[in-house]
């Protein structure tokens, strides 16, 4: 069983497959695949394991909490694990399975006694920050050159799309007639688009006139992944916006929050909002962006 166990551990191939499959984007599989497949990562602790799933989960403990990333690394490996038993049961190897379920069940954050830094999670005073106004818009828009860079302003207020998803998409997701957009995928790398990460990422948005007399304008064949985070580096530089020494703190994720809180300004329902921008629960809306919630309709009840 135990030498099973190596040899499946040492296939990175078919666990990094694996990520494509569940729809994991390009940055968290490579971040996975560093921490597990590095010059520390699991390979060593398998090729000295030889008795127990007791045995396995405390060599697997002390890999976890050696590091400071500690609540990264506790995921990484869970899913590396949850990979390993469907691959055992699917081979019917099933006492393997057994080992890899054990170990799994006891690696929580409460037995390794792992605290959330709660200042890690997104809270209403850190999108505060990011919020673009409309002076800076303004400058954005004197600052594009062409059509094109126009355009992928307007994409971004517009839509709130993430990065991914805008990079992902094609013409024929754009309805010129009706003024929308179906986001459907999301860009994982410049050879492969999969599925949005929940289903509440299958979603509607709509564009604003100006943005469809810009796209009727132009010849559009879809913004590049690099292409949006880079153009919207630059044009901040150009304009000065958000400055820190030679380099700008704004990325394409500051347009989502803007959207976000631009549409709740507006007095659009917190549901409602939720939905438009992807989000996969209205509480976490609330909980980032309810500052902004003017409507009576937008409080949801617990």
């Amino acid at each position: 069983m135990n030498n099973m166990l190596v040899n499946n551990y040492m296939e990175q191939d078919s666990y990094e497959e694996y990520l494509v499959e569940k729809g994991m984007s390009f940055r968290t599989r490579r971040t996975y695949m560093s921490m597990l497949f590095g010059s520390t990562g699991l390979p060593k602790i398998f090729k000295i394991f030889s008795k127990n799933h007791m045995e396995l989960y405390h060599m697997l403990r002390d890999y976890i909490l050696n590091n400071k990333t500690k609540s990264n690394r506790l995921t990484a490996v869970k899913s590396y694990l949850t990979y390993l038993e469907l691959k055992y049961n699917s081979t019917k190897k099933y006492k393997c399975a057994e080992t890899i379920n054990n170990v799994y069940n006891k690696l929580t954050r409460k037995n390794l006694g792992i605290i959330i830094n709660k200042k890690s999670v997104l809270q209403m005073e850190d999108v505060e920050k990011k919020l673009l106004t409309e002076k800076e818009f303004n400058i954005l828009n004197r600052m594009c050159s062409s059509d094109y860079e126009r355009l992928l302003v307007k994409f971004l207020l517009d839509t709130g799309c993430r990065i991914g998803e805008l990079a992902a998409l094609t013409l024929e997701d754009i309805d010129m007639s009706n003024g929308n957009i179906h986001i459907n995928k999301t860009y994982l790398n410049k050879n492969m688009n999969v599925l949005p990460k929940t289903d509440a990422g299958h979603r509607y948005v709509s564009i604003s006139q100006d943005t469809l007399e810009l796209l009727k304008k132009i010849n559009f064949t879809g913004f590049g992944y690099y292409y949006i985070y880079n153009k919207v580096k630059e044009l901040c530089r150009k304009g000065g916006i958000r400055m820190v020494n030679v380099k700008t703190l704004v990325t394409p994720h500051w347009f989502r929050h803007s959207a976000c809180t631009k549409l709740l300004i507006e007095g659009h329902p917190i549901i409602k909002v939720s939905t438009y921008m992807g989000h996969s629960n209205p509480q976490f809306t609330k909980r980032v962006y309810g500052r902004w919630a003017i409507s009576k309709e937008s409080v949801i009840k617990r």
